[in-house]
């Protein structure tokens, strides 16, 4: 594990750990699922091992045999995928193989490439040559010709850039948009958009769900089409960790209706992201998971911060708490991988986030009226309208002056203090915050020795762990 995995699982593991030993009965649940899924997540990536690889960059260039594992991303001269092989000293690598440009392949194609590899532990791969060896199976090029029929549709009746948008929004399949609309997207704090996850696993499961009780479906029969319903869709969209997290919440929570048991978010998150981890440690380090899971506790955060307004008070307040904790909660990660904050995502979020919905939902109904022209034509030109004014507000917001700050990726001790300070903030604002404060000051007061004996310890072992790490 890295260092700032190593500390950041660590003191998660200490705070829920103390937190469910002070809170009370309704709150303690949650502590512990949280502590036992840190714990799940620290074992994997320790059983995990850091890499021990020969290095090779600096190799002239040599055959590779190897699986396409992701579809391919248009890039700024080209475009790219994941590819799985095997190196001359035995170890098995996922690297980003750069495509050429004459080449066209799939998820799940074995390729022999010719070409120079970049990076300590072969990460990056420069194709100068590739052939395909064996296509991939039946169901992967099922796959590829779903795909290949819904953006047909879409793009047919919702033209340029914005079809290119719309099937990101719908699939996750952004690879039309030119590389400067990418960019804009990004600058804005909007390329979110196009990362399929619990939005669309809800519209998908809640469609469903509605049709199957119109046709008097109900109980396990109606869940268990909602289940199947979701794995085709994840299926479809490639498997993503943001979508395979949404779907493990989507599938918790249609099994806790059918049980009649409350689905508790931060409980269903923690699993989700515990069953990940354990499936695949590599996970913790994959910065798409990362976003992924602190942009859902956002979400969370901001529709509990408003849970007991006013309906009204609720409707206005909420999308803004919703954002600007979303916001918030993702940066000091970006900042720690990246090295950029975007001070303008709040308000461009609040303009284009609520037109995401209703353009998902018109490419739908694009793709299924399609055999009527002139109805997917009509549908389409809304579809096109409000995904053009979603691109025109990314590239507005990302021409903003100091709309983009760039700096030196920060540390991992810096990105835990941030969270740790941003947790002190919405303590106050959360149910659960309030009932571990107000037990946590009735314990000081009861046993002072054992708080203050508690204190020094966890201190103790959080200065351990930074130097340490």
């Amino acid at each position: 594990m890295q260092a700032g995995s190593v500390v950041l699982a660590g003191v998660c593991i200490a705070t829920f750990l103390g937190l469910a030993l002070i809170v009370g009965r309704a709150a303690r649940p949650f502590f512990l699922s949280a502590c036992v899924g840190c714990v799940i997540g620290a074992l994997a990536g320790v059983f995990a091992g850091s890499p021990t690889e020969t290095p090779i960059s600096g190799n002239p260039p040599m055959p590779i045999d190897g699986r396409i594992a992701s579809d391919p991303q248009l890039a700024t001269k080209g475009a790219w995928a994941w590819m799985t092989w095997t190196s001359p000293d035995g170890a098995d690598r996922r690297s980003r193989l750069s495509l050429p440009l004459s080449s066209t392949v799939i998820r799940g194609d074995q390729v022999a490439v010719t070409g120079y590899v970049d990076g300590v532990t072969g990460d990056a791969i420069e194709a100068s040559s590739l052939t395909v060896t064996q296509q991939g199976d039946a169901i992967e090029r099922l796959r590829a010709r779903a795909r290949a029929s819904i953006a047909r549709a879409v793009r047919t009746h919702v033209p340029g850039s914005s079809g290119a948008l719309a099937m990101g929004l719908l699939i996750g399949d952004d690879s039309a948009l030119t590389f400067d609309e990418r960019e804009e997207l990004r600058g804005a704090g909007l390329s979110h958009l196009t990362a399929v996850s619990g939005w669309n696993v809800s519209f998908v499961t809640a469609t469903i769900g509605s049709l199957v009780l119109a046709i008097g479906w109900r109980g396990w029969r109606s869940a268990g089409i909602q289940v199947v319903a979701l794995a085709m869709f994840v299926w479809l969209v490639g498997g993503d960790p943001p979508v395979v997290r949404a779907a493990i919440m989507g599938v918790a929570a249609i099994v806790a209706a059918r049980l009649g048991r409350p689905a508790h978010s931060f409980t269903v998150l923690v699993l989700a992201a515990a069953t990940m981890v354990a499936a695949s440690p590599e996970a913790l380090t994959s910065l798409s998971f990362q976003l992924s899971l602190l942009a859902t506790i956002g979400v969370i955060l901001g529709a509990r911060c408003t849970m007991n307004a006013s309906r009204g008070v609720a409707a206005l307040v909420t999308p803004i708490a919703t954002t600007a904790i979303v916001g918030l909660a993702t940066a000091p990660v970006v900042a720690l991988q990246i090295g950029t904050f975007t001070p303008p995502m709040i308000p461009a979020n609040l303009m284009a986030a609520p037109l995401a919905a209703p353009a998902t939902i018109l490419a739908v109904v694009v793709c299924l009226t399609s055999p009527i022209p002139a109805i997917a034509e009509l549908i389409g030109w809304v579809a096109w309208t409000v995904c053009s004014v979603v691109l025109a507000i990314a590239r507005v917001t990302s021409e903003l002056r100091f709309g983009q700050m760039k700096f030196a990726p920060i540390s991992a001790e810096s990105t835990l203090a941030l969270y740790a300070v941003g947790l002190l903030a919405l303590t106050a604002a959360l149910p659960e915050g309030r009932v571990a404060a107000r037990n946590l000051g009735a314990w000081i007061q009861r046993e002072p020795q054992p708080a203050t004996a508690a204190t020094l310890v966890f201190v103790g072992v959080l200065g351990v762990m930074l130097v340490v790490s």
